[in-house]
């Protein structure tokens, strides 16, 4: 009696290692597979700039534009030279136009609207030495936080995170050097005790 209930608990015992077994190798399954899609995710890239080599930014949104150009190691506003700006406040731009990658890639669009890209919301057009792009962002998706967009009006629609596009919605004064505007700031407070003593 005593053998049966020995072998009968060495059997259970046996079964519950089996069940594990079973069970952890179809977790590790998933795991593996999942890996496995992560890998064949391949990102597709849009577009890749050598930012050392960018000399001229503009870009449009909501109907104002802002264009700056490098001369030297320094920013400037295009349409004001004396305007000199803050290269930490520049450099956002460059790292949003340096690699730009989409989880993402529609070819052969024929009706861009259905993306907004028949009204852009952003257009940004970044010079190098030796060429010029252009990317245009169209329409947000909301509920994924993304945004549709093309490269030198391709038929081909990426897609980019929202900070992406709303990196080119500063105006030109936020761009400005800290050291330029505490002059300017001293110029006009100059101007008016001048003014106010004569």
């Amino acid at each position: 009696m005593k053998k049966q209930k020995t072998q009968l608990i060495i059997m259970a015992v046996i079964l519950v290692a089996l069940i594990a077994a079973y069970f952890g190798v179809q977790q590790y399954n998933k795991i593996d597979a999942a890996k496995a899609d992560d890998e064949d995710t391949a990102q597709y890239t849009a577009l890749q700039i050598d930012t050392d080599k960018v000399t001229d930014i503009s870009y449009t949104y909501n109907g104002n534009t802002v264009h700056i150009v490098k001369d030297g190691d320094s920013w400037y506003n295009a349409d004001d030279r004396t305007m000199v700006l803050d290269e930490t406040k520049v450099n956002p731009f460059l790292y949003a136009v340096k690699d730009m990658k989409s989880a993402n890639e529609i070819k052969d669009v024929t009706d861009l609207s259905e993306y907004g890209l028949d009204q852009p919301t952003h257009v940004v057009t970044v010079t190098t030495d030796t060429d010029t792009h252009e990317i245009e962002f169209g329409a947000l998706n909301e509920m994924l936080s993304i945004y549709y967009y093309s490269i030198d009006g391709g038929s081909t629609v990426y897609t980019a995170q929202e900070s992406t596009a709303t990196t080119f919605e500063q105006a030109v004064e936020d761009l400005v050097a800290e050291s330029e505007t505490e002059t300017e700031t001293e110029t006009v407070t100059e101007t008016e005790s001048t003014a106010e003593t004569e």
